[in-house]
């Protein structure tokens, strides 16, 4: 009876489990009422999905051509897309490259007009996005001491590669190096007027721009002929001091005996005395002669007459060049630090105590001008060496001539170069380590002479310089330590 019980419960129970899977496998027969789908889940809800990309696009119609470009950018990341209309590009085989190419530009001048000008636009373009994308990532680091410009090797933040497409070919900008220059404006530009160049010497700033530029390539291969791409930084550096307030260093303390004793015979031959009738600039002079003399050569000096001096180790920030008509002032930034060598030739030999007595030494010709070529020793005994000083000042580059290696090689000691170059040499590395005149703001000899030396570049110091820029030799190569 038990068991009949418990086998009826078990069927009404089998009978209701399946009306209710029935009716939920069923559900209404109402379209309307039809349960909605269940939406999928994220099983991994660390994972967001990514965001859709942001795009902007410019067109700019150049003649027949079209330069269509896009950025996308996702997060922080972004990729310029570049389409130009009948523009390709081109291999050469022989030299490894890329060019851009266009139909006609050969044979028909307007498309060649038309071509550059979009080549140009394109520069324009990526330019613009390098700017625009890394610009403020770029640390410039700090300057040292009274410096101009910091060292552009220690720029950071600057990516190596960047990434484009050009007309669906993917362009590698590779960076290549970094850079720095002045930007002068009316400060750079020679023929000013006397006025606007004794103004330059009260500027505080001067504007420096940092450039990190960039090389194109297609896989390994150079694309030629996009001019230069780059980011440019730009900077107001001061000038501490101003450069009327620069120390002209025109100490005797600060001066160093040479050890030349012009008693010996074999300078006599090339030496007289005078004293100084005026100082024209830093590296030339007038004196009286005050003795009669012939001179190694066959140059004749006589008592009491005027004799223009052209120091020949040495060439100073100018003034100007030409004479009359022909004359044409020096920028105002340059003029500035030609002043200087000015003041300390005033102040040293053109002083009440050097310039009645002073030996004209070792000298070797004229120049062009009817100049006389020499050194000008002043002090007790002749014992300083003007060129040597004025470098020592920093207020100079050293100038050398073609066949001081000669000299020093063969160890001829009856030659300015055998006896002074390696004391110019020592002068001109105190000047630079000292930071002393031009020093003050500019690390070296290279940045001194392509920033400062405007009018008339001077590229002669490499010899003396204490570091080799060249496999060529330098003075110290001869020096004893």
């Amino acid at each position: 009876m038990k068991k009949l019980k418990y086998k009826s419960l078990l069927s009404s129970l089998i009978t209701v489990c399946a009306f209710s899977a029935l009716t939920v496998s069923c559900g209404s027969n109402t379209p309307t009422e039809q349960n909605p789908p269940t939406p999928p889940t994220n099983n991994n809800p660390t994972m967001p999905s990514e965001p859709e990309p942001t795009v902007t696009t410019k067109s700019q119609q150049i003649g027949s051509f079209t330069i269509n470009s896009s950025i996308q950018t996702t997060n922080e990341t972004s990729k310029l897309l570049l389409n130009i209309e009948k523009l390709s590009l081109r291999r050469n085989r022989h030299e490894n490259t890329y060019e851009f190419w266009a139909s006609g530009i050969l044979t028909d001048a307007a498309k060649q007009s038309e071509f550059n000008q979009v080549v140009a636009g394109i520069n324009k373009v990526i330019t613009s996005y390098l700017s625009d994308t890394y610009k403020s990532k770029i640390i410039v680091p700090a300057k040292t001491g009274n410096k101009i410009f910091a060292d552009p090797k220690n720029i950071t933040g600057a990516p190596q590669e960047v990434k484009i497409t050009l007309n669906n070919r993917e362009i590698t900008l590779v960076k290549s190096q970094t850079s720095k220059n002045l930007e002068l404006g009316e400060l750079g530009v020679k023929g000013k007027t006397r006025a606007e160049q004794t103004a330059a010497e009260s500027i505080a700033n001067v504007n420096v721009v940092y450039a990190v530029r960039y090389e194109p390539k297609i896989d390994s291969s150079s694309l030629l002929g996009l001019g230069i791409l780059d980011i440019k930084i730009t900077e107001a550096a001061q000038l501490n001091p101003l450069l009327n307030q620069l120390p002209i260093n025109s100490s005797e303390s600060g001066f160093k005996a040479t050890g030349i004793s012009f008693e010996d015979e074999i300078f006599k031959a090339s030496s007289f005395k005078a004293k100084i009738e005026s100082v024209s600039d830093g590296d030339t002079f007038s004196v009286i002669a005050q003795e009669s003399k012939t001179l190694r050569g066959g140059i004749v000096i006589t008592q009491g007459e005027s004799y223009r001096i052209r120091l020949s180790g040495i060439d100073t920030p100018e003034k100007g060049v030409g004479s009359g008509n022909n004359y044409v002032a020096a920028a105002p930034f340059e003029y500035s630090f030609a002043l200087h060598a000015t003041n300390f030739a005033e102040q040293v030999v053109n002083s009440e105590k050097f310039k009645n007595d002073i030996m004209v030494g070792f000298v070797s010709g004229k120049d062009s001008y009817d100049r006389i070529t020499a050194d000008i020793f002043f002090g007790e005994n002749y014992q300083y060496s003007y060129i040597s000083e004025i470098v020592r000042s920093g207020h100079t580059l050293p100038y050398s001539n073609d066949v001081w290696e000669n000299y020093l090689h063969n160890k001829d000691k009856s030659t300015y170069e055998y006896n002074l170059y390696p004391k110019i040499a020592e002068a001109f590395e105190e000047a630079i380590k000292n930071n002393k005149g031009m020093f003050n703001y500019f690390d070296n000899p290279a940045d001194v002479s392509l920033f400062i030396y405007l009018i008339k570049n001077n590229n002669r110091w490499h010899p003396f310089y204490y570091e080799k820029t060249s496999k060529n030799a330098i003075v110290k190569d001869y020096v004893k330590n």
